[in-house]
């Protein structure tokens, strides 16, 4: 007959026979669950982002209510569109032909500051990424979070808990939480592997 006595990682078990004479002795490993996808411990991810994964990174990124502070912060240009289209609404309900040439004029300047405004704060933040991929060196998924290591030789890990929200684009991921934002590359040959893990991680 069989006895197993449990060790804190390795259950061992004894074979004792018929006359309670110990005859062999199996040890059996315990192996941790299958990750996600079939996935590794550890994720190795290619590092420094591009110029153009930086940029659609920059698009990813985007505050609490960013558009209501956008239109706030372009006062002027969302207060003269507001009154333009409200004037020519005001004359149509009263059966009047707004003048479109000058409406149309305004409102294709307000288009182009709204444009601007974008553009600058969409370049500004796209430096700053550029700048803070350039200084890593390594960038690894793990079973319990995300490990950076700056050239520097600095090294910092993240737990999955600090993470409120990924969001995925084109050629790159983005994570964001309390701890900052993480640009995380991908290609057709990992996409899925880190779409598996960031569900499985992040909900």
């Amino acid at each position: 007959m069989f006895q197993r006595s449990w060790g804190h990682r390795q259950p061992t078990i004894h074979d004792t026979g018929r006359g309670g004479q110990s005859k062999s002795e199996l040890t059996c490993i315990i192996l941790p669950p299958p990750l996600p996808n079939g996935l590794g411990a550890v994720m190795q991810i290619r590092t420094p982002a591009t110029p153009g994964e930086s940029r659609e990174a920059a698009a990813l990124i985007k505050p609490k209510n960013f558009w209501l502070k956008f239109f706030l912060g372009n006062w002027y240009a969302s207060a003269i569109a507001v009154l333009i289209i409200g004037a020519d609404v005001n004359l149509l309900l009263h059966g009047k032909t707004p003048k479109w040439g000058p409406s149309l004029g305004l409102l294709a300047v307000c288009a182009f500051l709204f444009l601007f405004s974008w553009y600058r704060w969409r370049s500004k933040v796209s430096s700053l990424l550029e700048k803070a991929t350039a200084r890593v060196e390594s960038l690894s998924l793990e079973t319990d979070g995300v490990r950076v290591k700056l050239k520097s030789g600095t090294a910092t890990f993240v737990p999955w808990s600090s993470y409120s929200k990924w969001s995925e684009g084109k050629s790159v991921f983005l994570l964001a939480g309390n701890d900052g934002s993480v640009i995380i590359p991908a290609d057709d040959s990992n996409r899925n592997e880190i779409r598996g893990m960031l569900s499985s991680q992040i909900r």
